[in-house]
């Protein structure tokens, strides 16, 4: 059975019951079955029973039933139970609206999201999927490359526009979660610290991920670095030309000083890694005075939480010890040109004590004229 909700700009409810499609919605779920877990929700008809998702994941049925933005109709469908254990994985969603029979529809908030649940508290919320074409019936989307899950026994999923004048009607048909493997990628051969200058730290060539919690750090491994003045420069790694597709740019990281276990120093990220080259180096501090010893390092993604991997290897990093040099205003020193052995004797003539200064004799000439005798 189909139930397809209708709306004020001119939609028609309709009902269809087909042995057919029932015959055949049971021998799409027995298939599905064999090559995927499979939980089935709301009714399906034929048209929609199989789930356009690939195989390979846990497959959840929700439901064909049309939900609706505006108050005239269903905005949410569920819970339906389901078992989802704890792990990484890749979420997708399909979404449904027979637009091949309303050619003249024009809706352009056909969106939707889920929740997860465990014992009736929420553990996860999708991002909301985009606006489902005119032109398509179904759509599949990845809703998150990677999304870290707790335990999940229910999901119900919810119109994302609501409280509008438009109905907006799509149906949240199917997800599908894709368990990811946590496990570290080979290190790539050519994977090398290009750092020479300084004192290296060499950390790793695995990837952090932004998205993943248990990949967004690395370390701390031990060090030695005594205190004093540096330049700080990183290195970034990613192997890209393996990958030319890709596009990424925000594949940065920082690193973070620590002495015993205490943060002494946090370095601004390095630039994304450019996707047309598999190494960046970045001088990302000047003259950086750590006060106390370096004993360990953590590199930390730059981007960590968001909802894209953004991966890149923190390779190495170094630190560049500055040294100031004083110099003293110049002197001059008057050699000694005394002869070794030879004393140079005193000529200065002591005062005698009590002796009156000389007199100096009176040495005027007397005065000789002869007087006049006339």
């Amino acid at each position: 059975m189909r139930r397809i909700s209708v709306g004020r700009n001119g939609e028609r409810a309709r009902r269809r019951t087909s042995s057919t499609g029932l015959a055949f919605y049971l021998i799409m779920a027995l298939l599905a079955g064999l090559i995927g877990s499979v939980v089935v929700g709301g009714p399906s008809s034929q048209a929609t029973s199989s789930c356009p998702l690939p195989a390979g994941g846990k497959i959840v049925f929700l439901t064909d039933q049309s939900l609706v933005g505006w108050s005239q109709g269903p905005n949410s469908f569920g819970p339906v139970s389901v078992t989802i254990d704890a792990g990484l994985y890749r979420v997708m969603a399909a979404s449904y609206d027979p637009h091949s029979a309303k050619p003249d529809q024009v809706q352009t908030g056909e969106q939707w999201y889920f929740e997860g649940y465990k014992n009736h508290a929420r553990t996860f919320r999708t991002p909301v999927t985009p606006d489902l074409p005119e032109s398509q019936d179904v759509a599949t989307y990845t809703v998150a490359d990677r999304m870290e899950l707790a335990a999940t026994d229910a999901l119900t999923a919810f119109h994302a526009n609501t409280g509008t004048d438009e109905p907006n009607s799509v149906a949240p048909l199917c997800v599908g979660f894709y368990p990811i493997e946590t496990a570290q990628p080979p290190v790539p051969t050519d994977a090398f610290c290009p750092l020479t200058s300084g004192i290296v730290v060499e950390l790793t060539s695995a990837k952090l991920l932004a998205d993943s919690s248990d990949r967004h750090s690395f370390g701390p491994i031990a060090v030695s670095i005594p205190a004093g003045t540096y330049d700080v420069t990183l290195a970034s790694f990613d192997d890209h030309n393996n990958k030319p597709e890709q596009a990424q740019k925000q594949e940065q990281w920082r690193a973070v000083a620590t002495a015993n276990g205490s943060v002494l120093w946090e370095s601004p990220p390095i630039a994304d890694l450019p996707e047309g080259q598999n190494y960046l180096t970045q001088l990302v501090a000047s003259s950086v005075v750590f006060g106390s010893d370096v004993t360990g390092v953590i590199a930390q993604h730059a981007h960590a939480g968001i909802n894209r991997p953004e991966s890149v290897a923190p390779i190495c990093m170094s630190f560049v010890p500055l040294t100031t040099t004083n110099t003293p205003e110049p002197t001059t020193t008057i050699p000694n040109t005394t002869i070794p052995g030879t004393t140079i004797p005193d000529t200065t003539v002591p005062a005698t004590p009590g002796t009156p200064e000389p007199t100096i004799p009176d040495t005027t000439v007397p005065d000789t004229t002869v007087p006049d005798t006339t």
